[in-house]
């Protein structure tokens, strides 16, 4: 299984009203950092390089921001389907 990266922008479409909510998921450098290794990046790549700035990028736009330290798939799943189904 492949550990989720961060700091990616979802959407998800709200057929009823036909509007979209973008989610950011958001962790710590350190949680970030440890999911790259995790995937097989090594330490001075393009990506560990600019953590920071997609950070702070991330924390500016927009959205519906979740906290995903010491979070799994399985356990933001609920989480973004419960933002999107109390839209309806």
């Amino acid at each position: 299984r492949r550990p989720m990266m961060l700091l990616i922008k979802a959407k998800a479409k709200n057929s009823r009203e036909g509007r979209a909510d973008d989610f950011v998921l958001e962790a710590s450098r350190q949680s970030i950092h440890d999911r790259i290794l995790a995937r097989g990046e090594e330490e001075g790549c393009w990506c560990m390089e600019n953590i920071e700035m997609a950070r702070s990028g991330c924390a500016a736009l927009p959205g519906i921001h979740i906290d995903t330290e010491g979070r799994d798939v399985e356990e933001l799943v609920p989480i973004v389907m419960d933002e999107i189904t109390a839209k309806r």
